[in-house]
């Protein structure tokens, strides 16, 4: 198994910017406000037949709050994979090859990126934009050495009160457009909200995380 950028992207907006709600705990009691201190600090991918860990995925926070490390370790071999630092310079965030650049009330409002997988190394763009209720609506895909100002993929999202109920993504390059993806999201009512994780579904198609 390995870790891809989209993965580390997935989780450093989560430790960069989220809300919590005052939960309701298994008893039926109200759990303490949770206010905005919200940080995802380990993601644990196991083998749901076996009971066996594979995977984790661990930020680590400098004394002030900030995430200051992201480690992938191989929880098979018992070693780790790699651990990437986070430097911060002013509204930028660099990770690796890669960085996020803040808006001013700490959000991700682009992320810059290089791919050298090919038979040479491309330079790519996420945009980011975000409702008047402060969630992410839309996500865009920009190549810089080909049409720099114009998309390539358009990722739309889509809310009902609080919550996300589905995500579209097109190609959406003149002459070349096309669906990606479609996803709707359902939210059962007899489940409480607890004020912890416990399971993240991460949906791939043609090397996009969604």
């Amino acid at each position: 198994m390995r870790a891809s950028h989209p993965m580390l992207l997935l989780l450093l907006i989560a430790a960069f910017s989220c809300t919590k709600e005052t939960s309701v705990e298994s008893d039926g009691t109200r759990g303490p406000a949770l206010g905005t201190d919200c940080r995802v600090s380990q993601i644990v991918l196991k083998d749901t037949a076996t009971g066996l860990a594979e995977l984790s995925i661990l930020t680590r926070f400098a004394a002030n709050g900030r995430a200051s490390a992201v480690e992938v370790f191989d929880s098979l071999a018992g070693s780790p994979l790699f651990e990437v630092p986070l430097l911060y310079f002013g509204d930028t965030v660099r990770v690796a090859e890669g960085q996020f650049v803040l808006d001013g009330t700490g959000r991700v409002k682009s992320f810059l990126f290089s791919d050298s997988s090919g038979s040479s190394v491309e330079a790519f763009r996420y945009d980011y934009t975000y409702d008047a209720n402060g969630y992410l609506s839309k996500k865009e895909l920009f190549s810089l050495g080909f049409l720099p100002n114009v998309p390539l993929i358009r990722f739309t999202y889509a809310w009902a009160g609080q919550n996300l109920t589905g995500i579209e993504g097109k190609q959406v390059v003149p002459g070349f457009e096309g669906d990606i993806l479609k996803a709707a999201f359902e939210y059962d009512p007899a489940q409480t909200v607890k004020n912890f994780l416990r399971y993240v579904n991460a949906g791939y198609y043609s090397n996009t995380v969604f």
